[in-house]
């Protein structure tokens, strides 16, 4: 088990230094501006690599930002949504910047890697973790092609591997949460204007409820299949964290499930005024 673990791990390493040669080949052929400042021939220029590194090194408590999310659980954040961090986090989900994602992914994971070290320290005795990535909108799916938390999650495991991660604790990716089509009474989700951009904390919170299901991938969660997790122990992950309502609305779903959530780790989060 231990060498399945290590080969595992070289692989992933492999596959993780191969895309970067190929993305530093397609910039060469291919330069693009500055995702950031739009300045340069660079994916992300030196000035902007630097600041947003600075930004994000060393990973924040955003329990107490979010109204929604329980204090009583971790819930890093990388750092705060603004400046770099915002402008690089809406060019990759909004602007085609694919070139962004390991960068906010590597991020992600010294984000995920705090959560882990404070969750496990209250969990002994784990030796699995379930990373449940927040699901996007069929609407939000559709006009980006990917899933946000989704595509991060998995660059950030296999940053998190190819460090080691936490010592005889098996990390895996399970996608299992899946948004509700259409809710008794309410509109589906994202089908008005604009997402949640622009709602209040409280608006937020009532647009998620119980907008979120453990199920299956299609077609089997269309013949109405659920998931039980029946204890397992997972963390959340998300790109930005607002008001902290998407994130409780997964956590009440994996809760439903019969899932135990030790805490959550996003890119970065919104500090809400005193």
């Amino acid at each position: 088990m231990d060498d399945d673990a290590a080969v595992s791990r070289r692989l992933d390493a492999w596959a993780l230094r191969a895309g970067d040669w190929v993305g530093q080949t397609l910039e060469a052929l291919l330069p693009r501006s500055c995702a950031c400042c739009g300045v340069g021939i660079r994916g992300l220029c030196p000035v902007c690599s630097a600041l947003f590194h600075r930004f994000t090194a060393r990973p924040c408590d955003a329990a107490a930002w979010a109204p929604r999310w329980p204090d009583a659980l971790p819930c890093a954040a990388a750092g705060v949504y603004r400046h770099e961090a915002a402008r690089l986090l809406l060019a990759w989900k909004n602007g085609g910047r694919t070139d962004a994602q390991p960068v906010l992914a590597r991020a992600l994971a010294r984000a995920l890697a705090a959560t882990l070290a404070e969750a496990l320290a209250d969990a002994p005795g784990t030796r699995e973790v379930l990373i449940v990535p927040v699901p996007s909108s069929a609407a939000a799916f559709r006009r980006r092609g990917f899933v946000p938390a989704q595509a991060l999650a998995r660059g950030a495991l296999a940053e998190l591997r190819r460090g080691g991660g936490p010592d005889g604790v098996r990390l895996r990716l399970v996608p299992c949460l899946r948004r509700r089509g259409r809710l008794p009474g309410k509109l589906a989700w994202g089908a008005a204007r604009g997402g949640q951009k622009g709602l209040g904390a409280g608006q937020r919170r009532a647009r998620v409820h119980h907008s979120m299901v453990a199920a299956v991938s299609p077609p089997w969660s269309w013949c109405g299949f659920s998931v039980r997790l029946d204890g397992a122990r997972c963390v959340l992950v998300d790109d930005v964290l607002t008001t902290g309502a998407s994130l409780e609305e997964a956590r009440r779903a994996i809760l439903e499930a019969g899932g135990v959530v030790l805490g959550a780790a996003v890119v970065a989060a919104v500090r809400l005024p005193d």
